[in-house]
């Protein structure tokens, strides 16, 4: 992340781009030049088209996501693929999550926002690799003293499931279910939701709450 304008940092992001390529050549005679792409990403926390002093760019042209490669400039084609750089001005992300309606929208949002989210907006729970990440989220926000608790928990549950897989790989069908009980309980004493009780167990949600029905009594 480059939070601040540079001068040059353009002529950087090049310098970067190039060593890669030139870091491919290969000792002896047989290398023919042929080069694997390198894709150079370069978020900045700035717009420097305004840093550089090149003029206001209209709305439509001030693009969050800048790819910048090698051009033919007679044609105006694409010259080689084998050099390409992304330039994401993080400040020019202003849609809300309900207007993010792509992978790059949702990537971009959540690089600007991360730091200051409780929670993963729910426009973004349809992809899996953002509900994770929501919960990884969770988890970071967690007070000193949650954090303890939930480490707790965590133990507790692993304890137990290694006593489970123990238990199937020994081929033993007795008791099983006791011992998915036994977990259960262990983390509702520990304060897990009953939702999370019935997920990392798998017993059903009426189980659990039979179960936490009972441990309260």
């Amino acid at each position: 992340m480059q939070n601040r304008y540079q001068d040059f940092f353009d002529d950087r992001a090049l310098f970067y781009i190039s060593n890669s390529l030139v870091s491919q050549a290969r000792k002896g005679k047989e290398w023919l030049y042929r080069l694997t792409p390198v894709y150079g990403i370069f978020m900045m926390n700035f717009d420097w088209h305004d840093c550089r002093h090149t003029g206001p760019l209209s709305g439509k042209n001030k693009h969050i996501c800048e790819q910048v490669g090698l051009v033919n400039i007679t044609t105006g084609q694409l010259f080689s693929n084998k050099a390409m750089m992304y330039f994401i001005k993080l400040p020019l992300m202003e849609k809300t999550p309900e207007e993010c309606d792509n992978i790059l929208d949702i990537w971009i949002y959540l690089l600007k926002n991360f730091e200051n989210m409780e929670v993963m907006p729910s426009s973004f729970a349809k992809y899996n690799i953002f509900n994770e990440l929501g919960e990884s989220a969770r988890i970071a926000a967690l007070t000193e003293s949650e954090r303890k608790d939930y480490d707790r928990s965590l133990k507790i549950y692993r304890d137990n499931y290694a006593i489970a897989m123990t238990e199937r790989r020994l081929g033993k069908e007795e008791g099983r279910a006791e011992v998915r009980r036994m977990i259960a309980m262990s983390m509702l004493e520990s304060g897990v939701d009953v939702y999370s009780v019935s997920k990392y167990t798998g017993l059903a949600v009426d189980d659990v709450l039979s179960l936490n029905s009972g441990s309260n009594g």
